[in-house]
């Protein structure tokens, strides 16, 4: 579904689309910093997974609230959470989406 595009992202992709294309840069040096960890063993990989939880979690909960459906990121943080139960580890403290 095509939604308006912000400002510098064209209006022939979606709006994921146009955001993943702005954020490749800070997504790569996310993923070469994080990306290691999870080979670093079941401790390394619960520490990736409590990361990406804290991460994905605030954002999954306030955009079920705020944004249509079209708009939502993809709904992950329970199958994170999910992975977490399954190494005993608990999850991260919520913090809010602002």
């Amino acid at each position: 579904d095509m939604v308006a595009a912000p400002m510098g992202v064209c209006s022939e992709e979606t709006l994921r689309q146009g955001l993943r294309r702005a954020t490749r840069a800070t997504h790569d040096v996310l993923d070469l910093t994080l990306g290691p960890k999870a080979l670093e063993g079941r401790a390394g990989y619960a520490e990736f997974l409590r990361t990406q939880y804290a991460a994905r979690q605030p954002i999954e909960s306030w955009a079920a609230m705020a944004l249509p459906q079209q708009l939502r990121p993809p709904v992950v943080a329970d199958l994170i959470a999910q992975d977490l139960a399954a190494l005993d580890e608990a999850l991260p403290a919520a913090a809010p989406f602002s």
